[in-house]
């Protein structure tokens, strides 16, 4: 649990309680060791017939989800702050993901201004492209 919650910046909680549901529901498999908890998929088959064949490529979730994780704050932002402020905390947040971006081999436009529009139309299309599979790693 603290591996994933780490990686994915949710609680220790919040992972277990998905992890109960999607055992519930049939999805993972459970095994206690000791004190511990180990997780795997479980009718590998049937998941595979619903959703489909596993990506043939893997991106770093942990960088995938801090890269998101900042698209949404940035987008929550967007709704109180003013334009130029909204650009400061744009370019703030690209230059604290600059490592996730090349991690996830990543390039922005080269931005000189207008910092928001041009992170939320590059955040726009990667976005939609990854909910549609389509990995640029």
């Amino acid at each position: 649990m603290t591996t994933l919650a780490t990686a994915s910046g949710y609680t220790k909680r919040n992972i277990a309680e998905e992890c109960t549901t999607l055992q519930r529901a049939g999805v993972l498999a459970v095994r206690s060791v000791l004190n511990r908890l180990y997780y795997s998929l479980d009718r590998d088959s049937e998941l595979r017939a619903f959703v489909g064949e596993p990506p043939t490529v893997l991106p770093d979730w942990t960088a995938l989800f801090r890269l998101s994780r900042a698209v949404v704050n940035l987008s929550e932002a967007a709704a109180r702050l003013p334009l130029r402020a909204l650009d400061v905390e744009a370019s703030r947040a690209i230059n604290d993901l600059e490592d996730d971006l090349d991690r996830l081999e990543l390039a922005l436009p080269v931005l000189r201004s207008d910092y928001w529009s041009a992170v939320r139309r590059f955040a726009d299309g990667t976005l939609a492209d990854w909910a549609r599979g389509r990995w640029h790693v």
